[in-house]
């Protein structure tokens, strides 16, 4: 049977690949209607919170426009995450995704630069891996530290995506589409916009569902030793998203309203979850006003005031009914017995409350002052928790039903943060050839203290095609909520006497055009980080002295390095066929040990081509490339080379998008984000369409 597939999917490849043949041998070289792939040199604004060309821009940042993102067939963050040299995203044990950069974990996430992470596990993406990508102009992508503009999490790079707002009327933006495919997936998205004397309106509505990869067993769990939850039995991965998004624009003064939620089964977990009653139900709603006020032609201040909550709600089957423990747990000379399961729910909500104001003041045609001042609240509250046995011991209540425990097992202590911070960027043309970016941020934490983060920035114009970029800066990533205030945990607790992660960036950057419509990039980077947070060996009691029970706690224990090059090649050929290539080597290890970093593959490499077929029709092909990766075990999981291919054409005033994801049906793994388990074998071959329609 696999055969067959597999068969099959190569004589798609090849019928495919013949038709465009025959199709582009008419073309003409015009402007395609899609942009190309891959543009050399447009406006950015998250390098330096100007607007500014890629070429010029104080940092190494990659662009991808809506259309570039619709060629290659990304749908979601999470996909386009894989095809960026530096990032390697992983399976988190929580059914969401970690992320790498350059062997370092820690990036900021943001929508037109709000922060959207939690401040809970605030690196992990619980609510935006799946975030879709339909409704955004482009997505801007930095590799190295944003500490110096953005604050905390901005550590190995950061992510912004820019929302598609009607900025005329004569704009053509209102958009619908529906896609299905293999698994259960099925997402809808729309963006409708309008203009009238109280300014431009922008609605948007991203739907997404996933029934996950059912037929993938995990054997074992490695902590236990025995069948905890299930085990041997199929992953639960399901998953459902919402995001309603409402922009209004007028004047100097714009409002958004952003709601998401996502429901879904804990992929793996401690013991680990994986039963159909386990459940994580996750929303973030927040508000965002910004008002700019012009001084001069030469001088304007942006003001900026945001409200964001989340709302947690975790509900864990910990041990299937009838489950055994052949241990004596709470110490009455038995072991534990649940003849009617183990299960805990727990809920909890932060909410953050932000204010800053930004002054650009570009004193001459040489020089340009950036400054910002920054205060934020963070506040971890209404913590709940149910259990039917004792989280500490394991002791199995009289009653099967859930009772509360708030008052003598939560889970976390309610705390707050309040941050304030101030910073300054000054962009200095010192020639037409030479361009300099310095600055520096402080920033302030009542639970830790304070943190200084600067950055230089040198770039240096050889002529109009080459370029050439020095890089020095640091950033810095806060403890969050579950490293400080984790309690009753018999597993891992938190410590409120942790320090920042310290991270120290070096790049240097050649970006040549050796041709017309080509263009080649070479990136040499050098990171150390500090202070990294983990779990060791350190041991702190548990609930009563009396009861024995010990878990590990979050220490700044440990310190990193990672060194490395990325190279990329993309050109046109006669604006028919665009060739690329991406190839990224990295070395990162722990310094004590010189054993890998988590989640880091030392080669990683992306080769395709779109092909403009005919028409408004485009065919796009590529082929995946990543090493071995270090588990959070001794095992590393295998290298693999994984294929994906779409295509796009007009039907009946639509567009049509065909795709196919792991083409010829690889079997892979990837770390899976814990020590439960070492890795997760990844889905196979996967269809799927999309239906699109302008207007």
């Amino acid at each position: 049977m696999n055969k067959c597939l597999n068969l099959s999917g190569y004589l798609v490849c090849l019928l495919l690949f013949h038709l465009s043949l025959v199709h582009a041998q008419g073309l003409e070289t015009t402007s395609s209607p899609y942009e190309h792939l891959f543009i050399e040199d447009i406006t950015v604004v998250t390098a330096s919170l100007v607007e500014e060309k890629t070429r010029t821009a104080p940092s190494n940042i990659e662009v991808y426009s809506k259309e570039q993102i619709r060629q290659m067939g990304f749908k979601t963050l999470h996909e386009l995450l894989y095809f960026v040299m530096g990032y390697d995203p992983a399976c988190h044990f929580m059914g969401g995704m970690s992320l790498n950069v350059r062997g370092i974990a820690g990036v900021k996430l943001m929508i037109d630069g709000h922060d959207v992470l939690d401040s809970f596990m605030n690196t992990r993406y619980f609510i935006w891996p799946e975030v879709g990508l339909d409704n955004f102009e482009k997505v801007e992508i930095i590799r190295g530290p944003g500490s110096c503009l953005y604050g905390t999490n901005a550590f190995g790079g950061v992510i912004n995506l820019i929302t598609k707002r009607k900025k005329t009327i004569q704009d053509r933006k209102n958009i619908v589409s529906v896609s299905g495919g293999s698994r259960g997936f099925f997402q809808s998205t729309a963006s409708v916009g309008m203009e009238g004397n109280h300014g431009k309106v922008n609605f948007f509505l991203d739907l997404y569902h996933y029934d996950g990869a059912r037929d993938l067993i995990l054997e074992e769990d490695q902590i236990t030793g025995h069948p905890a939850a299930l085990t041997p039995g199929p992953l639960n991965e399901n998953l459902q998203r919402q995001n309603y998004r409402f922009c209004w624009d007028i004047s100097d003064f714009t409002f958004d309203i952003n709601y998401a939620r996502t429901q879904g089964d804990f992929r793996v977990g401690i013991n680990p979850i994986l039963t159909d009653d386990s459940l994580r139900d996750e929303a973030h709603i927040y508000f965002d006003g910004q008002y700019v006020q012009h001084l001069s032609d030469e001088c304007e201040i942006r003001y900026r005031a945001a409200y964001d909550q989340f709302d947690f709600l975790w509900e864990s089957t910990l041990f299937p009914r009838g489950f055994f423990i052949p241990y004596d747990l709470d110490k009455d000379g038995l072991p534990e017995f649940f003849p009617e399961g183990g299960s805990l729910t727990s809920d909890w909500i932060i909410r953050k409350y932000s204010a800053e104001a930004v002054c650009h003041n570009r004193f001459s045609d040489q020089l340009t002052l950036i400054a910002g001042l920054f205060a934020q609240k963070i506040a971890l509250a209404d913590v709940h928790a149910k259990s039917n046995f004792n989280m500490i011991t394991s002791a199995y209540f009289d009653s099967p039903d859930l009772v509360d425990v708030t008052s003598t097992m939560a889970p976390l202590k309610e705390e707050d943060r309040n941050i304030c911070g101030i910073f300054l960027e000054g962009i200095y043309d010192f020639s037409e050839a030479l361009h300099i970016n310095a600055g520096g941020r402080y920033d302030y934490y009542s639970d830790f203290g304070s943190t200084f983060n600067p950055r230089l920035s040198l770039v240096y114009l050889v002529n109009k095609i080459h370029s050439i970029k020095l890089i020095f800066g640091t950033a810095f990533k806060a403890p969050d909520f579950s490293e400080m205030y984790t309690i009753n945990n018999p597993v891992a607790v938190g410590n409120p006497d942790l320090d920042p992660e310290k991270f120290k960036n070096a790049e240097l950057i050649f970006d040549l055009n050796p041709y017309e419509k080509c263009r080649a990039k070479l990136s040499v980077f050098y990171n150390s980080v500090d202070d990294l947070i983990e779990t060791g060996d350190r041991m702190v009691t548990v609930g009563p002295p009396e009861n024995g029970i010990y878990a590990f706690n979050f220490t700044n224990m440990k310190a990193g390095k990672s060194y490395g090059a990325e190279l990329e090649f993309s050109c046109r050929i006669q604006d028919i066929f665009e060739p690329y290539l991406n190839y990224s080597h990295t070395k990162s290890y722990y310094t004590d040990n010189h054993s890998g970093l988590f989640n880091t593959p030392l080669d990683k490499a992306n080769a395709g081509f779109n092909l403009h077929c005919w028409g408004s029709s485009f065919w796009h092909f590529n082929a995946f490339y990543s090493g071995s990766r270090e588990s959070f075990t001794t095992s590393s999981t295998e290298s693999y080379v994984i294929a994906q291919t779409n295509f796009i054409f007009p039907l009946w005033g639509m567009d049509i998008h065909l795709g196919i994801n792991n083409l010829f049906d690889k079997i892979y793994y990837q770390p899976s984000g814990t020590t439960t388990l070492s890795s997760l074998e990844m889905p196979g071959r996967t269809f799927w369409g999309q239906i699109r329609k302008k207007w």
